[in-house]
């Protein structure tokens, strides 16, 4: 959106649509540290996304993507939330390259 190419609509008057499902998304330790407690944790998070062309009514691709994001264990709620919300970010790159990808 940053270059003006890309607008983000309602539906309607949309072009194309993403839509994304959220099949999983898994905590597990990443940093152990001594005495066998976690430090950081892992968030990994696997989503199923559809892109359409409204215009030309055709499904461009079907595609499964998954990426994570590292959070620390001291942080709390607060953290874990920082840590999906980082991966989420890295997920919502991945799909806008893969649309742009073909154009």
């Amino acid at each position: 959106r940053q270059d003006n190419s890309l607008q983000v609509v309602a539906r309607s008057q949309a072009d194309a649509v993403i839509e994304g499902t959220i099949l999983a998304a898994v905590d597990e330790p990443y940093v152990v540290a001594q005495g066998e407690s976690v430090t950081k944790w892992r968030i990994t998070i696997s989503v199923k996304a559809v892109f359409q062309d409204l215009k030309l009514k055709k499904q461009m691709w079907e595609k499964q993507f998954s990426n994570y994001a590292l959070y620390e264990t001291g942080g709390g709620p607060n953290a874990r939330q920082a840590g999906f919300d980082s991966a989420i970010d890295k997920l919502s790159e991945d799909i806008l390259n893969e649309s742009a990808s073909g154009w």
